[in-house]
């Protein structure tokens, strides 16, 4: 799609844009059970003031929820389960690596967990647009023309795209030099048009790993680098998908 007049928007992914994140989160399904007594849940508290500062805990007998302001982390406890929020970083994702896992360590080191259940990652952002992010994705992304949506007989105020990809795995035949290819998790995708600005497209990525396994320092080092993994996947995967251009659109 050529445009003679540079003012003129091509409504695509400006080329050096980079995603701007608005929230990383992490989770870890565990056994054995623990019991929430208040007073674990203000130990638990208390080590973690080792490396972030805490403005609020709360104790319930069903969950602990501790936040940090100064960190934009939210912490909350299960009997079975362990998530880790950011909502809205100003540090670059890389220091919420090293932040959830300090905040992992500190759970092990008070409730010693035998085997880890399932794990998740998620994160999202946003990514410029030249021009708006509706048109490109009913335009560029899912080839619909206006008159397409004409039957809808409303203005529209957003356009997604949603995708799931389940865990796989794919065997070459045996022989020499073969090898597995697999992905042993499972990601939703969502692909949006932001409602606060539709200058901006909204790309979130909700991954799961359901392969129980024992809670080692091995393991814990994967769960560990979920985050990395989900954040690369974007980076790579997605935004080649998103910026895709055939030979009949130039």
């Amino acid at each position: 799609m050529d445009h003679s007049d540079d003012a003129t928007p091509t409504h695509r992914p400006l080329p050096d844009a980079e995603y701007r994140w608005l929230g990383f989160h992490l989770g870890v399904n565990f056994h054995p059970q623990i019991r929430l007594a208040q007073k674990d849940g203000h130990e638990f508290a208390a080590a973690l003031t080792e490396y972030f500062d805490l403005d609020n805990v709360k104790t319930e007998s069903d969950s602990w929820l501790l936040t940090s302001r100064r960190h934009r982390l939210v912490v909350n406890v299960g009997q079975s389960q362990l998530e880790l929020h950011c909502e809205g970083p100003e540090k670059p994702q890389e220091r919420y690596d090293v932040y959830f896992q300090k905040l992992i360590a500190c759970f092990e080191g008070r409730f010693h967990p035998q085997i880890i259940l399932a794990s998740k990652a998620m994160i999202h952002g946003l990514l410029d647009i030249d021009g708006d992010a509706r048109v490109f994705l009913a335009e560029h992304l899912l080839r619909l023309s206006s008159e397409r949506l004409d039957p809808l007989k409303r203005p529209v105020h957003g356009v997604g795209l949603r995708l799931f990809f389940p865990a796989y795995e794919v065997k070459e035949p045996e022989g020499e030099g073969s090898k597995e290819n697999q992905a042993d998790w499972q990601v939703d995708v969502r692909i949006e048009s932001w409602m606060n600005d539709p200058r901006k497209l909204f790309v979130e990525a909700d991954a799961a790993w359901a392969e129980p396994q024992p809670w080692n320092e091995r393991s814990i080092e994967a769960v560990g680098s979920r985050l990395s993994t989900v954040s690369e996947y974007v980076k790579t995967a997605i935004h080649r998908f998103v910026t895709y251009q055939d030979d009949s659109e130039e």
